[in-house]
């Protein structure tokens, strides 16, 4: 059995230093901020 999910993001800015947002399908993230720092550098998501 296959499951599929899907997510939509948006992303403003060059890699390093933009921001970017997703939401899930499931709605288990809402409008989720990350960022470069957020992703590879482990540091503490940024609020908005």
């Amino acid at each position: 059995m296959t499951i599929k999910k899907s997510a939509l993001s948006h992303w403003s800015g060059n890699i390093k230093s933009g921001k970017g947002h997703i939401n899930t399908e499931s709605g288990a993230l809402t409008n989720q901020p990350f960022g470069f720092n957020t992703r590879f550098e482990g540091q503490a998501r940024h609020q908005p």
